[in-house]
């Protein structure tokens, strides 16, 4: 498979759109030498674009931002946004994943550690062609208390726009300074 059309076909086909060079490797079959020369060829053509090692086949910031590094999801103000809780475009995309906290100032993606049990309460979208999987607007919440982002105040402005029932089920595998903040609100 040489055509770098058909190699960004054959790529775009597994509904993926960020990959690392060995990853297309892997999917074309060719060594991770000859892969390169296609990813420069890809880029050089205007079909993908590379930032930080990977080779990106979407504008969507949620895509990128859930494929950029795994296991992640879309989550605070920015899951508040997609579900249309807050109207405010945010600046950054937000994300949780169980790796170490990073921040992509060139690409406004912003990354939070979170342990792997409170890795939950999201789902997959399909997006631009590919997908992203984005928290529920509970969990983002409850994140964004976790993280200290958030406070009771928060918490009671978006009570209405939420199901609290649920929030408050999640809330019980957070620590007790989670817990306490969603029990002070009535």
């Amino acid at each position: 498979m040489s055509n770098i059309y058909k190699i960004k076909e054959k790529l775009l086909n597994t509904k993926k759109a960020v990959f690392s060079t060995k990853q297309i490797s892997n999917l074309i079959g060719r060594s991770v030498v000859i892969t390169s020369v296609y990813v420069s060829r890809l880029v050089n053509n205007g079909l993908a674009k590379r930032k930080h090692g990977k080779i990106i086949f979407s504008s969507d910031e949620y895509v990128i931002g859930t494929q950029f590094i795994e296991p992640s999801y879309i989550s605070l103000s920015s899951a508040l946004f997609f579900h249309q809780i807050i109207n405010q475009v945010p600046i950054n995309t937000s994300c949780v994943t169980t790796i170490n906290t990073r921040y992509y100032e060139d690409m406004q993606l912003r990354y939070h550690q979170i342990t792997p049990k409170l890795f939950f309460g999201f789902k997959k979208y399909n997006l631009d062609g590919s997908y992203a999987y984005i928290a529920n607007p509970e969990k983002a919440i409850l994140d964004g208390i976790y993280y200290g982002i958030y406070n009771k105040s928060t918490l009671q402005d978006y009570k209405s726009l939420i199901n609290f029932k649920l929030l408050k089920k999640y809330s019980k595998l957070y620590p007790k300074r989670v817990k306490s903040v969603v029990e002070d609100v009535k």
